[in-house]
């Protein structure tokens, strides 16, 4: 899978705070990649577990630059202070369009569909927006930034 480019970073549509004061990207189409004929991947991620789709994660609370807040009471799975919430997303779809040429961008030449087993959801601007693409036949207003350290405009 090397030569296929196993994992690599795609940068958010927009410049985020990762909580650690870095700009956030994502590692992207780790497994269970496709690459088809004309180089594009698709990449499937289930998120069920026992057969259900239907799980809790752990949602990190944020300070005002977006940074995690410390939680010195032990109370939390990362030291970070957070939540538990539900989902029922059972996976997703990824699609880069063009592989491992760039420019690697949510948005842009990277997609992702969201389902659920009553739903499917391409609203997102985390997902690249396909409703809004479909709809007004033109990607989502996507930002250029460097990877790196975090700082506000």
């Amino acid at each position: 899978m090397s030569g296929c480019g196993w994992q690599y970073e795609v940068k958010q549509y927009k410049k985020m705070n990762n909580g650690h004061n870095q700009t956030q990207t994502a590692g992207f189409l780790n497994s269970r990649r496709v690459v088809l004929a004309d180089g594009s991947f698709i990449n499937l991620q289930g998120e069920a577990t026992n057969g259900s789709c239907d799980h809790t994660y752990f949602a990190h609370e944020l300070d005002s630059d977006g940074n995690f807040i410390p939680d010195d009471t032990g109370d939390s799975p990362d030291g970070f202070k957070g939540s538990y919430k539900s989902t029922d997303t059972c996976g997703f779809i990824y699609i880069d369009t063009n592989g491992l040429k760039g420019p690697n961008v949510i948005g842009k030449d990277v997609f992702a569909i969201r389902f659920t087993l009553n739903s499917i959801d391409v609203s997102g601007n985390s997902y690249g927006n396909l409703k809004y693409v479909f709809a007004n036949d033109k990607l989502i207003k996507t930002e250029d930034y460097e990877v790196g350290e975090f700082k506000k405009d």
